[in-house]
């Protein structure tokens, strides 16, 4: 090894683990090398394991591993590892061709961390992705703040902003049937909608109706809309 290390045949990444030829990795290249690192039965997992799956948005930080059992951490720069004594080769997978946690588990995994909105865009976005056995997913121990989601959650909700999950996460708070989102209604898109109570509901701001006039022309529809029997309330979110 250490030859191959003199000669650059071989690149160390972490204790023991060395990159072939060169040392650029591929991102997948930075997971697997994580995971050899952490050990036998390690796994992809928490935050690194939602970027891989497409819940969340690949990070730059350190690569969250997970090893079953519970005999104490071991330290390598740039790895988060967590020891689980819950881990089972049920909650385990390959995916991209590393080991790595199933998408229930890893939505389980980052309940514990996650605040309650990009927690539901995490299930959201997994949902859209044909990834959660909801059946499945609600026989298990599950943290508190999923359970709480799972209690209002009806599918994919299909915003396109900030402005529009945060609608969601008021409706929420205030225990509000979900709307339908981004649907059309007399021809029209709207943000949301109470079909049966005919109301509507727009969420503007100017980081998304980038000028003035398409922020006019919202408002005309939504006079448009009201002429047609529906109630019509457009509120700007400014922070």
């Amino acid at each position: 090894i250490d030859r191959r290390i003199a000669a650059r045949r071989l690149h160390p990444i972490h204790r023991g683990v060395y990159a072939v030829g060169h040392p650029v990795l591929s991102l997948e290249g930075r997971w697997m090398a994580a995971v050899l690192a952490a050990g036998k039965d390690s796994v992809l997992s928490h935050i690194t394991a939602g970027g891989a799956w497409e819940m969340r948005p690949l990070g730059a930080g350190v690569i969250h591993v997970t090893v079953p059992g519970d005999p104490g951490r071991k330290r390598r720069p740039g790895i988060r590892i967590h020891r689980s004594r819950t881990l089972t080769p049920h909650d385990t997978t390959t995916h991209r061709g590393i080991p790595i946690t199933t998408p229930i588990r890893t939505l389980i995994d980052l309940a514990t961390t996650l605040q309650p909105l990009p927690l539901e865009q995490a299930l959201d976005q997994a949902d859209r992705r044909g990834l959660i056995d909801f059946a499945e997913l609600k026989t298990r121990p599950i943290p508190r703040s999923l359970q709480a989601i799972l209690a209002h959650y009806t599918g994919p909700a299909f915003t396109r902003s900030e402005f529009e999950d945060r609608f969601h996460a008021l409706c929420n708070t205030h225990d509000l049937p979900r709307p339908t989102s981004n649907t059309l209604i007399e021809g029209e898109e709207v943000d949301f909608a109470w079909r049966a109570q005919r109301l509507l509901v727009e969420v503007d701001g100017y980081g998304y109706h980038r000028s003035p006039s398409r922020f006019e022309n919202d408002r005309e529809r939504d006079i448009m809309l009201t002429l047609a029997g529906m109630i019509a309330i457009a509120g700007v979110l400014t922070d």
